[in-house]
């Protein structure tokens, strides 16, 4: 964990972090900030993790002593996702420290996450420059530069 003192960040973990909050340490469950914390930033970079399609139909739930459970809407998208934990496991590491050792999946139907951004596919207006660059290419080459320049 990470604090900042006058912009200089300083790393302290959550035994010395409790131990600065002083008498109002009881009130925090060491725990609980750990699943919390680690939960929170998983669910920030779940589609990264699992994919657009798993991202709909997967998330993480809670996280307690290495374990990581996570929540899928139907029982085929447990099946998949159980194939994956390996890599997932891998890419978890990677966002968050070796933390998570163990994933267990269970299914339970759970409102909608948000809509992830849209790719912006647009026209060709204002675009004639890049347009031109391509005059005398293949045709396939051009089909799909005109493609990419849609995007733009």
């Amino acid at each position: 964990m990470v604090l900042l003192k006058s912009m200089n960040p300083v790393r302290v973990n959550l035994s010395e972090l409790i131990d600065l909050l002083g008498r109002n340490a009881s009130l925090i469950d060491p725990e609980k900030l750990e699943s919390d914390w680690v939960v929170n930033t998983l669910s920030e970079k779940w589609s990264s993790i699992v994919g657009e399609i798993f991202y709909y139909h997967t998330r993480p739930y809670k996280y307690l002593r290495g374990k990581l459970l996570i929540f899928a809407s139907h029982p085929s998208y447990k099946m998949e996702i159980s194939m994956i934990k390996d890599f997932m496991l891998n890419t978890i590491q990677e966002i968050i420290g070796t933390r998570v050792i163990k994933i267990e999946v269970l299914v339970k139907p759970f409102k909608p996450l948000p809509e992830l951004p849209k790719k912006r596919i647009g026209n060709l207006e204002n675009k004639e420059y890049l347009l031109n660059l391509l005059d005398g290419v293949d045709e396939s080459i051009k089909t799909k530069m005109i493609e990419l320049i849609r995007i733009l």
